[in-house]
């Protein structure tokens, strides 16, 4: 299903699509437009450990290392969590990145760390940049012929192999969420 919403809003317009698209949903399962390499078996992986805590937790994602790439990660939260996001956050930033409001500690929501057996931070997925889209293009017309399910591993596989790809956004900047201005780790 499609479902269209207002630009700015972007908690209103997932509030919105749950509610027209599964309204009777206990789970929502986020990511976002611009990570187009979302690995389905870490959707899995955190949707799995979300179901199975609960009753602990009403929100989940991987960090707050941030072992994924930029551009891989996956948020889980309960339907309830949604709604109370929507219905309670007022800022501009909170109303455009969905779950700032979910994962503030002040606002009384149970949040959990997925675990992840990964350690790659410094590689950016995500498509915000001309460069950006350059580099994964290129990951992506690299392994889909080779393998149209390709995973997360083979990606940094193939990063690893392939340098000369990953610096073609290696100087781009996430402005926006927890990547925001992180710089590169020691390694």
């Amino acid at each position: 299903a499609v479902f269209r919403g207002s630009q700015a809003d972007v908690l209103a317009r997932m509030e919105m699509a749950v509610s027209a698209c599964a309204p009777e949903s206990g789970v929502v399962v986020r990511v976002t437009s611009d990570c187009p390499l979302i690995d389905p078996d870490i959707v899995d992986s955190q949707v799995g450990w979300f179901l199975d805590h609960r009753d602990r937790y009403d929100y989940a994602t991987i960090g707050p290392d941030l072992r994924l790439p930029c551009g891989t990660s996956v948020e889980v939260f309960t339907r309830q969590a949604l709604a109370d996001a929507h219905a309670n956050a007022v800022s501009v930033h909170d109303r455009e990145h969905v779950t700032p409001w979910i994962k503030d500690p002040e606002n009384g929501l149970r949040n959990g760390i997925t675990p992840i057996d990964l350690d790659a931070p410094d590689v950016r997925l995500s498509v915000d940049e001309a460069a950006d889209f350059e580099a994964v293009s290129a990951i992506i017309e690299a392994l889909y012929p080779l393998n149209p399910e390709f995973t997360l591993h083979d990606v940094l596989g193939f990063l690893t192999a392939h340098p000369e790809i990953a610096a073609i956004n290696g100087n781009v900047v996430q402005t926006t969420g927890p990547y925001a201005a992180k710089p590169a780790r020691s390694k």
